[in-house]
């Protein structure tokens, strides 16, 4: 595997907007949001600095901050401070590219899949290889990579709608751009979650929900339209895919409440085999705790579970002795108390003692 080199030093310059080109390629930018941009920058300054790279003597290309550079001309600006880096090759082009929009809100997917594509073909890299490097599941990486080549008409429609990577993943499953841009549309128009999304998309490639499978509404768990007067889910507000659903992309789940302290959870990690489960199964369960705001280990509550299983263990024990001490009395007829049984007595005794 090639390995990537390390970025060319850079330097910090003032540089006049005439002398600045922008990609063909670059990404479009919506025109309210580079507005909102501009007044930001009319008022506060330029808060950080683009990056580009020399062209020729005295021309320069805008590898991060195209939009910045667009705010600046409509402000009437004649200069923009800059990073200039100079020897930058193609690889280092797409991976400082797509870094800058990787932690974006309105990252545009198939502007970061055609940036992994040119790092990948720069590179001579494997799928793998290439999701190493960026630090992401091979899976996530496939799935923008599948992004490459689709049509302009489906790439240009579901930009516009901005849509998730998550959706355009299921989109993708219908073989048809006539199918994939309708349901882009009723997506967006009805601000469809992903497993609504699915749903449909099942419905047209002529499959059947599979047992278990959620016909919930966003922001429902399965346990919500459950028999009359029972529990509602505590959670129930967490599971709102805006508020979820988007920090555990590309992954597909749902969660169906049981009962008190009992939720069943159903994760959808691709169509095809995965090529490490155990690792695609901990990104899911990493991104779901993030979500959740839990990602460390709560001491107070473990001191809580140590305590419950030492009270569960001293009921087993004085159970078993009744018992034996019965048999000795000739109460019942045999000592021979199954071990299972008895600690399953004593659990549930345990649970009736405990909140």
């Amino acid at each position: 595997m090639e390995t990537a080199t390390a970025m060319p030093e850079a330097k910090t310059s003032l540089i006049d907007l005439a002398q600045i080109d922008v990609p063909q390629d670059a990404r479009p930018h919506d025109p309210d949001k580079l507005a909102l941009l501009a007044d930001d920058m009319q008022k506060q300054g330029q808060l950080q600095e683009i990056v580009v790279t020399p062209t020729t003597s005295d021309r320069f290309e805008v590898v991060a901050g195209v939009g910045r550079v667009q705010a600046a001309r409509k402000l009437g600006w004649t200069q923009i401070r800059a990073s200039v880096r100079e020897g930058l090759s193609e690889f280092d082009k797409a991976r400082i590219t797509y870094a800058e929009n990787e932690d974006r809100e309105d990252a545009d997917p198939f502007y970061q899949a055609a940036q992994l594509d040119k790092m990948m073909k720069a590179k001579g890299w494997t799928q793998e290889q290439l999701a190493d490097f960026v630090g992401q599941a091979e899976s996530n990486v496939k799935i923008y990579l599948a992004l490459v080549n689709v049509s302009p008409a489906f790439r240009d429609g579901a930009s516009r709608l901005a849509l998730t990577i998550t959706q355009l993943n299921q989109l993708l499953r219908l073989p048809a751009d006539q199918d994939r841009i309708a349901l882009a549309q009723e997506c967006h128009s009805k601000d469809l979650s992903v497993r609504q999304l699915k749903a449909l998309v099942d419905q047209k490639l002529g499959k059947t929900p599979t047992k278990g499978q959620a016909t919930t509404l966003p922001g429902l768990s399965q346990g919500e339209k459950g028999k009359a007067g029972g529990e509602h889910d505590p959670l129930m507000k967490l599971w709102d895919p805006l508020k979820v659903q988007q920090v555990t992309d590309p992954y597909v789940w749902d969660v169906a409440f049981k009962g008190p302290g009992h939720w069943q959870f159903d994760a959808f990690l691709g169509e095809e085999p995965l090529a490490d489960p155990k690792k695609e199964l901990g990104q899911w369960f990493l991104k779901m705790a993030h979500a959740l705001g839990e990602t460390q280990i709560d001491q107070a509550l473990e001191e809580q579970y140590a305590s419950r299983k030492r009270e569960a263990q001293k009921i087993t024990r004085s159970f078993q002795s009744a018992l034996f001490e019965a048999a000795k009395k000739g109460d019942i007829k045999s000592p021979a108390i199954d071990p299972k049984i008895a600690e399953m007595i004593a659990r549930r005794k345990a649970q009736r003692m405990l909140p």
